[in-house]
């Protein structure tokens, strides 16, 4: 089965798992993600808004524009610099600069974001995030299609 990106997140998209904080001391948040995706003139616009243990944590505005069946390149204010989405089969890929914080202090983090389709409806995503190649947090979520 073959992931087609812009078909599963349009629409309603909803996530749940969980992300593992290593710094500056290990804990545990929920977190939940619902996504609404629209598709025009190659362009997907993804509505993401973004809860952790059940508080809004933020919402953010995603772009990706289709150049083939498996190359997107993706960006949000928040982002660096624009970033490749690759898809091989059922699979994708994409790695970004992120802009964030802790308290008061604002840096960037490098983000993966593998993403693994399991049927139709469902996708796994694993995420690793890292400053100066040290993993600072990981999330695991699992993806339903509404």
């Amino acid at each position: 089965m073959k992931l087609n990106f812009e078909k599963f997140f349009t629409g309603k998209v909803e996530a749940n798992g969980y992300m593992i904080f290593f710094y500056p001391k290990k804990r545990k948040k929920d977190v939940k993600v619902l996504f609404s995706g629209n598709f025009k003139n190659n362009s997907l616009i993804l509505l993401e808004k973004y809860y952790e243990n059940n508080i809004k944590a933020s919402s953010r505005k995603w772009h990706f524009q289709k150049f083939s069946d498996d190359h997107f390149i993706g960006n949000e204010k928040n982002i660096v610099s624009p970033f490749k989405l690759i898809i091989k089969n059922n699979s994708l890929e994409m790695n970004y600069k992120f802009k964030t914080q802790f308290k008061n202090f604002s840096f960037n983090v490098y983000v993966e974001d593998q993403m693994y389709l399991i049927n139709k409806n469902t996708i796994i995503n694993k995420t690793r995030i890292s400053k100066c190649h040290i993993t600072i947090a990981e999330t695991l979520l699992l993806y339903k299609k509404l």
